[in-house]
């Protein structure tokens, strides 16, 4: 561990006080906000966020100038994190739901078909029914069967399992958290092992982030084991690593299924090295055959299933929820007034997955490069986002991730201005505000903008 955090980068030129003092104006802010406050506390976490940020870039800032080392760095984002873990997440519920599912594993019940609200038909033992109850009553998904993928839920019973053994459910938060914590040090690991220079120094761009310490750590939303794969996958498809290339690229599906949007572009990739590639085409038919022919032998109970799944699991994401969606809102807000104004999700959806296959077609006929690689999941995950229903603080880290493979200023600016979605909490009900919306995509647009047209050069800014 000393040899990993070992200072390769800049000399000390600063006493260790002042390090301590300027590290202390980035993490003090956050801890605050978490130890007293409340997702509806919008200002004081918009002050508390940006006194962050503002420290933040600073940080990056006098690390270039090799003022601060990038081993002081490193270890106040992991003491940080590790602070994290003691406290309760202030900012999602999200966590309750996760632990809902391991409970439910553990007593040997798939929860892709069992409703938090049906909890008395269960059948739980008495212990485990005083969990369910207070998972029940905290979380805020109660009607809505679980949509997240196998690698997450082999997680979320590791945790329910700590949970169920002590009795507690915040014991069992912490082990959640504990496992993300885990997770985020191996990405540390992996980009010190495996990363450049060049990567290692933009990696602080990701780890130093504050959207990334209260949506990780502090929230336990599952985007770092994500991103640990994406980052895999990543490394190894350029380092001639098949086998652990698509290991690391079906684990991060079967985490998230986001991955998914850069299978146009490595199917492209595929075809057009097909003579080199043929018996890998080969071995993906015979897989698709397979499934297809499983599915339909062994599959009985799949339609009721995918029936219920999108009447109260995966397709309520596409039908009934919305948040800060904004170019979903002017197109939901165009078809009021037509005949079908519902179908404003299903319209962009179609948009979104042309231009994604396009995007992906278009670059994937380019040399390959792991900074181009990157570029292209920057391309077609924000071309999702900008058609999305919903998009949530969380959704954007893996779109920030990328900038540890390239210089794009865009996402970074995402992932600074999106704190102002917890607006929307302010009030119950909860409502989007259209004065924050607004000023979220203009600022990131304006960044994209300036940026594709080389009006900035990120190189020349310094964090």
């Amino acid at each position: 561990m000393q040899i990993f955090f070992q200072n390769t980068l800049g000399p000390k030129r600063n006493s260790l006080s002042w390090r301590f003092s300027f590290l202390l104006g980035w993490a003090l802010p956050l801890a605050i906000f978490s130890l007293f406050f409340s997702r509806s506390d919008f200002y004081p976490l918009l002050v508390a966020f940006c006194t962050c940020l503002t420290f933040y870039a600073l940080s990056l800032s006098s690390f270039k100038s090799e003022r601060l080392p990038y081993r002081a760095l490193l270890w106040a984002g992991l003491l940080l994190r590790g602070f994290f873990l003691f406290l309760p997440p202030v900012l999602s519920e999200d966590v309750f739901r996760f632990l809902w599912d391991g409970l439910l594993e553990g007593n040997g019940i798939v929860p892709y078909a069992v409703l938090p609200r049906d909890l008395e038909q269960i059948g739980f033992s008495e212990a485990d029914a005083r969990l369910g109850l207070q998972l029940k009553e905290e979380m805020n998904s109660a009607g809505f069967y679980s949509v997240y993928p196998p690698v997450l839920q082999f997680f979320f019973f590791l945790a329910g399992e700590g949970m169920r053994f002590f009795g507690s459910v915040p014991i069992g938060i912490g082990i959640w958290k504990g496992i993300v914590f885990g997770f985020e040090i191996a990405t540390a690991v992996l980009v010190r092992l495996r990363g450049t220079e060049e990567h290692r120094e933009n990696f602080l761009k990701y780890w130093m982030h504050p959207l990334v310490l209260l949506e990780g750590c502090g929230s336990g939303h599952p985007e770092p084991i994500l991103i640990f794969f994406l980052f895999g996958f990543f490394f190894y498809r350029f380092r001639g690593k098949p086998l652990l290339t698509w290991i690391f690229y079906s684990a991060a599906i079967l985490t998230k299924l986001i991955p998914l949007l850069l299978l146009p572009f490595l199917s492209f990739r595929l075809w057009q090295d097909r003579r080199k590639n043929g018996k890998a085409i080969l071995a993906l038919l015979v897989f698709l055959v397979l499934l297809v022919l499983g599915i339909l032998l062994f599959g009985e109970n799949l339609l009721p299933s995918i029936d219920k799944q999108w009447e109260k699991g995966i397709g309520v994401y596409f039908r009934l929820f919305e948040f800060h969606g904004g170019t979903y809102y002017l197109w939901k807000a165009f078809l009021r007034g037509t005949w079908f104004p519902y179908a404003a999700g299903i319209h962009l959806a179609i948009l979104s997955a042309i231009l994604i296959s396009t995007t992906s077609y278009l670059r994937s006929r380019k040399t390959e490069t792991l900074e181009k690689a990157a570029e292209t999941w920057i391309s077609v995950l924000g071309i999702y986002l900008l058609f999305s229903t919903t998009v949530h603080p969380w959704y954007i880290l893996p779109l920030l991730a990328g900038v540890v493979f390239t210089n794009s200023l865009w996402p970074q600016a995402a992932a600074g201005i999106w704190i102002l979605s917890y607006s929307t909490y302010r009030n119950a009900p909860y409502k989007d505000e259209p004065f924050f919306m607004i000023l979220e995509y203009a600022f990131v647009l304006t960044v994209f903008f300036l940026e594709k047209r080389k009006l900035i050069d990120p190189e020349k800014v310094r964090w």
